[in-house]
């Protein structure tokens, strides 16, 4: 029936969108044999075939089918017009469609569409849409018709959604779908990646246990676990740490060593036990075992005899030793105390442990890490004790208006390291081309000093020197790459260094200025 005719003679003008109407439904009509019109909606939306979602916005569109997990999504055109937001809408619908011809559901097979575009659910289910939309409404009946599937496309207010909710992963953001939709998790964006095995899984997850911790630490853990084992086996204890195990064994261990030390024993006993009794670090708090611990201290507590820190006047004393010696190793040694000292390193950052099992070659500083230049040298720091995370730091230490400063001994031993060997890779080599060791570095140390100094020496020397200049706790904590607990521990118990820090400001004149060293995060 046509609208707007009250003449039953009069003639009826038709315009092109008619006669192409009109000729789409004679062609179909001539090809068909009948329409079932009865079987097309005598079913209901949960037996459906397969069930899609779809979602449209004027940056994208996209479709999603969970059955298998399946998205596509589609780009508009970045200067479409905002008045044709539900054309696309439809569209979307219209695609999704289609792609169901490869999929393998049954033909005839049941077709659930979900969208939130009322008006596209208006437009397939009446079958009568606006002129602008009729092209895509013949592509949808051609479709239907050929295949003989049967389609219902349905609204789905967004959150009113339920079933779907959480189980949904539509692209939102790369089809510029609304929350309305589908509020969707972010999709990942990593490529596809081989699955492995359980037996890789749990291979891998072994060696990344195994090293949780340094091999250094671990081995002390290991003595500490072995005493604590030892303990309940002598004493006819379950292994099964309690509250009265842990403060029985705190109790005998401090009457054996330092009762300091025994804290050590105790964390160590707790990393350990900690994968087959979970609650271990829980009983090793409990206040039976503080307070047993705390009265051993008390008790039995005793000095700590610490090593004294290295003075510029030390340092001074070893260079015009050797500042005319060609012995490489003599340089090494030089260029090696002097960087300690101004980086506040440990010694462990500076050598190899003796013993060979505990050398680890991720933490040996490269040659080709250095950079030199007129005012300052630095190097990367691969691993340090504070660096939780084992990202590194960049050691820099400028150049100092002294006789004997690190710049000019750093210079020295590189060309001498450089000369013999341009090649190899670790940036402190000993003549013989292997790394020094601790005992290498203590050796020569005792050639200038007696037993009162020792490794640590040059960090706390370096410590104290930038306290007695002035230098802020904060910037000397940053410079040694101290924690904030170890640092406050470190002040408490070196008093020079406590000292240096309450008159070294007062003691400088308020216009003079130090330069100090220091480090940077890795990039």
């Amino acid at each position: 029936m046509i609208a707007g005719k009250d003449a039953p003679n009069a003639a009826i003008w038709v315009n092109n969108n008619v006669r192409d109407e009109l000729l789409w439904a004679r062609a179909r009509l001539m090809r068909e044999s009948g329409v079932r019109l009865v079987r097309s909606v005598d079913w209901q939306v949960p037996s459906a075939d397969i069930t899609i979602y779809c979602d449209a916005s004027l940056e994208g569109f996209g479709f999603y089918i969970p059955a298998n997990h399946t998205g596509f999504y589609g780009d508009i055109p970045s200067n479409a017009p905002k008045n044709l937001i539900f054309f696309y809408e439809a569209l979307c619908v219209i695609f999704a469609l289609y792609h169901t011809a490869s999929s393998s559901i049954p033909c005839p097979g049941r077709i659930v569409i979900y969208t939130d575009s009322e008006n596209s659910v208006n437009i397939f289910s009446s079958l009568h849409a606006l002129p602008q939309y009729n092209i895509l409404l013949r592509a949808a009946c051609d479709f239907l018709m050929d295949t003989m599937h049967q389609l219902r496309v349905v609204h789905v207010p967004g959150r009113d959604n339920s079933a779907n909710y959480q189980t949904l992963h539509t692209p939102r953001q790369l089809t510029g779908g609304v929350t309305l939709m589908i509020s969707s998790f972010t999709r990942s964006r990593q490529p596809a990646r081989e699955v492995w095995t359980r037996e890789r899984l749990i291979r891998t997850r072994a060696i990344a246990l195994g090293q949780a911790i340094d091999s250094t630490t671990e081995r002390n853990y290991n003595s500490a676990l072995n005493s604590y084992l030892e303990f309940v086996r002598a004493h006819d204890f379950p292994v099964e740490p309690t509250p009265d195990t842990l403060s029985f064994y705190a109790v005998y261990m401090s009457h054996h060593i330092r009762p300091n030390s025994v804290n050590s024993y105790l964390s160590g006993i707790c990393n350990m036990l900690e994968p087959h009794f979970p609650q271990v670090r829980e009983f090793r708090n409990s206040p039976i075992v503080l307070r047993s611990l705390k009265g051993c201290k008390r008790l039995r507590g005793v000095p700590v005899n610490r090593k004294r820190a290295l003075t510029i006047e030390d340092l001074n004393v070893v260079a015009s030793s050797l500042a005319r010696s060609q012995n490489h190793d003599d340089i090494l040694f030089c260029a090696q105390l002097f960087t300690g000292f101004f980086a506040l390193m440990r010694l462990g950052e500076l050598t190899d442990p003796d013993d060979r099992t505990l050398r680890n070659p991720r933490k040996v500083i490269r040659r080709t890490s250095v950079q030199l230049t007129a005012d300052e040298y630095k190097f990367f720091l691969p691993s340090h004790k504070a660096d939780v995370n084992f990202e590194g730091n960049t050691i820099v230490v400028l150049r100092k208006p002294a006789r004997f400063e690190p710049h000019a001994l750093f210079v020295a031993y590189l060309a001498s390291r450089d000369r013999r060997f341009p090649f190899s890779s670790p940036l402190w080599l000993k003549a013989d081309g292997t790394i020094p060791t601790r005992t290498f570095f203590i050796n020569r140390l005792r050639r200038f000093f007696g037993r009162d100094v020792a490794g640590q020496s040059m960090r706390a020397g370096g410590a104290t020197a930038l306290a007695s200049s002035a230098v802020a706790p904060s910037l000397i904590q940053a410079i040694g790459r101290w924690s904030s607990a170890t640092f406050q521990i470190y002040i408490r118990k070196h008093p020079v260094m406590l000292q240096a820090l309450l008159y070294g400001r007062s003691a400088r004149a308020p216009d003079e200025r130090v330069q100090v060293p220091f480090y940077a995060p890795a990039t």
